[in-house]
């Protein structure tokens, strides 16, 4: 069994969502529909793909704009998000969509997440993460290295960039405490694991030690 992880940039905000699969399976994993859903619902379909879980690594509009298609499309699936961001699902100042001009609701969610909470996904253990910072819900996801991943894997939502981090200029979010969540959760995580963003190229917790301007030391 080997996993899929295809990456879709969507939305004006060019946020990547990523959806994750396995050799012969039909189920997958949805992180940050943040918009363009007919192109997500078009990837699924075509690769005959029936989603069941969909998380959201925060709540801002550019992470979860998709998500009543989504949920339109694939009634059965479930929405999950760390219980900090519940709330900016369904209250667009807060998901600052209205800021946008734009009126974004997403369906709440399934299940509340919590720091430590482990989803499980066609055999895979992925864990949760709580780097608040960007937001005061903000995860990440981790896959530990294992048979169907050669490499560790985290998902880091807005939190870790190539050679950057998320923005701490929003209402709820803290420069300090989001150094402090990535010198926390992510330091300690083995060098050679793989980073998939929120937005722009992967990198590796390696290279971002080492070079990321914003933390290294």
């Amino acid at each position: 069994m080997t996993i899929t992880i295809k990456c879709l940039p969507v939305g004006s905000f060019q946020s990547n969502c990523y959806i994750l699969s396995v050799t012969g399976g039909a189920d997958a994993l949805v992180i940050d529909c943040g918009g363009e859903p007919e192109q997500v619902i078009e990837y699924l379909k075509a690769e005959n793909l029936v989603p069941s879980i969909l998380v959201c690594t925060h709540g801002h509009v550019d992470h979860i704009a998709g998500n009543t298609e989504l949920k339109a499309a694939f009634p059965d699936m479930r929405i999950m998000i760390h219980r900090d961001d519940t709330e900016m699902l369904r209250r667009p100042i807060k998901n600052l969509s209205m800021f946008m001009g734009r009126m974004i609701k997403s369906p709440p969610a399934d299940r509340e997440l919590h720091d430590g909470d482990v989803i499980e996904f066609a055999g895979l253990k992925i864990k949760v993460l709580h780097t608040p910072g960007h937001t005061p819900g903000g995860i990440c996801l981790f896959i530990p290295e294992g048979p169907e991943t050669p490499k560790p894997i985290l998902f880091s939502g807005d939190t870790l960039f190539q050679e950057s981090v998320g923005r701490t200029d929003f209402p709820g979010a803290s420069e300090k405490t989001l150094l402090t969540s990535i010198e926390e959760k992510l330091r300690p995580l083995p060098p050679n694991t793989i980073v998939h963003t929120g937005h722009g190229p992967s990198t590796t917790l390696e290279r971002e030690f080492r070079s990321n301007p914003f933390i290294k030391r």
